[in-house]
């Protein structure tokens, strides 16, 4: 089977050969509503991971606490939630 390839142009060449005209101001606003959309979707799942890489560096400094109850004295920690939230941010952060 023989595909067809076009060949590259040069600037010069694409220029001379295609037709070109200036955009009318509804395509410019179609294509500045699809640029903004693009970027309203790429930057939720960056601030997520902003979030996530936050709550994970808080929980590791500040995870370990000591409660008293009854007087005997209880150390929690919870700084293994710092190593479920950082792959986390790492996978938001990737998708971002």
């Amino acid at each position: 089977m023989d595909f067809f390839h076009s060949p590259v142009l040069t600037p010069a060449e694409r220029r001379s050969l295609l037709a070109m005209r200036k955009w009318r101001p509804a395509e410019r606003s179609i294509v500045r509503r699809g640029f903004f959309g693009r970027l309203a979707i790429a930057v939720e799942p960056a601030l997520i991971s902003l979030c996530f890489a936050f709550f994970a560096l808080w929980v590791a400094q500040h995870g370990v606490r000591v409660v008293e109850q009854d007087g005997v004295r209880e150390r929690i920690d919870e700084r293994i939630l710092a190593v479920i939230f950082l792959p986390g941010a790492v996978a938001f952060g990737i998708y971002a």
